[in-house]
């Protein structure tokens, strides 16, 4: 099963994403957003603007640059 993003960051300590994690781009946030699956991701992703891609590309950038390892991406079980 797949972990919640907020759960990995609490089990390794990571505290600074907070903020992050709750932002919101269309009606979702962040947290929502890692948590998808990648069809939902990319059902939900298709109905927004050029702006609010960028801003979810840019959040969901700093949520994966904070996490200890690039093999922890994408894919946290």
């Amino acid at each position: 099963m797949n972990k919640s993003l907020t759960i990995v960051c609490d089990e390794i300590g990571i505290t600074h994403l907070d903020s992050v994690m709750y932002e919101t781009i269309g009606n979702y946030s962040i947290e929502q957003w890692a948590n998808f699956t990648t069809l939902e991701f990319n059902t939900h992703q298709s109905s927004l603007s050029l702006s609010e891609k960028q801003k979810l590309n840019q959040l969901l950038s700093e949520c994966v640059n904070a996490l200890p390892g690039k093999n922890l991406a994408g894919g946290i079980r």
